[in-house]
């Protein structure tokens, strides 16, 4: 299985005081994911859609749904590190 590993630059900030946790911005993600999916797989990927405000945790593990030539289909992204880095897997 083909497998991508991303480096995230833009997050946000969620929560107040202590309880701040770091997010992926889905839009951010969705870019990510096409341009991988497109570039480096030669995939027809569409319609990327990613879940807003994902925690910055490792191991943390989210799908996104892709359309690959015109069919639903889904990513798995895993969090590799504290900084954003994601891995994404090949379309299922």
């Amino acid at each position: 299985m083909k497998r991508v590993l991303v480096v995230l630059s833009l997050v946000a900030v969620a929560g107040c005081g202590s309880n701040r946790q770091m997010v992926l911005d889905g839009k951010t993600v969705e870019q990510g994911v096409t341009t991988v999916l497109v570039e480096k797989y030669e995939i027809d990927a569409s319609d990327v859609r990613c879940p807003d405000n994902e925690e910055i945790k490792v191991g943390n593990m989210f799908d996104c749904s892709v359309k690959v030539s015109g069919q639903p289909k889904k990513v798995t992204l895993t969090i590799q590190d504290d900084k954003g880095t994601y891995d994404i897997g090949y379309p299922e």
